[in-house]
């Protein structure tokens, strides 16, 4: 059986090396729902593979007491 997941691409400001990409994938990953997560330093983005999606307010939330900032989700 396969299972369908959501894909959202959360921009994020600050991340500036593999130390702070290791913090947002970790605080990201225990998110509810949440399958994967794979950082872009380059792009400051995060790709975030979930079951259900996870609301936008939980992400800014939870990146913006990292004390990283979050940009929106394309």
């Amino acid at each position: 059986m396969l299972f369908k997941s959501v894909t959202q691409k959360v921009m994020i400001e600050g991340m500036m090396c593999e130390h702070c990409a290791m913090r947002v994938k970790t605080i990201l990953e225990d998110l509810e729902g949440v399958k994967s997560v794979q950082i872009s330093l380059k792009e400051g983005l995060a790709e975030v593979k979930s079951s259900k999606g996870v609301d936008e307010n939980l992400l800014k939330d939870s990146i913006e007491k990292a004390g990283y900032k979050f940009l929106g989700v394309k």
